[in-house]
């Protein structure tokens, strides 16, 4: 089974948001790049309030972006300065149907 993109942002988001606390701001998944190698989905989340409207007081350090494996869906969230350093490969294009999936 080979999950799509858009199978992939809903695991990502649906995993995020059930532990999102509002005091940290408005949950997004940030889907304006698609970000992928040929293994894994990559995706940027946190406060619309920081990723959007770049108000640094909803900032949050710690936590990590959601990797979603395109082989079986399975998700792990990871610091970007590890992702780098695992997915040496992956590339970032525009999002053509960019939605701010909420």
């Amino acid at each position: 089974m080979s999950i799509t993109y858009e199978q992939a942002a809903e695991i990502v988001y649906s995993e995020g948001v059930s532990g999102w606390e509002p005091s940290w701001g408005t949950f997004i998944l940030d889907d304006r790049s698609i970000m992928e190698d040929d293994e894994v989905f990559v995706f940027i989340v946190g406060a619309r309030e920081m990723l959007v409207d770049m108000n640094p007081d909803f900032m949050t350090v710690g936590g990590g972006n959601g990797v979603v494996s395109k082989a079986d869906g399975t998700l792990r969230w990871i610091p970007w300065v590890f992702i780098e350093e695992e997915r040496p490969d992956l590339t970032q294009r525009p999002n053509p149907r960019p939605t701010y999936f909420h």
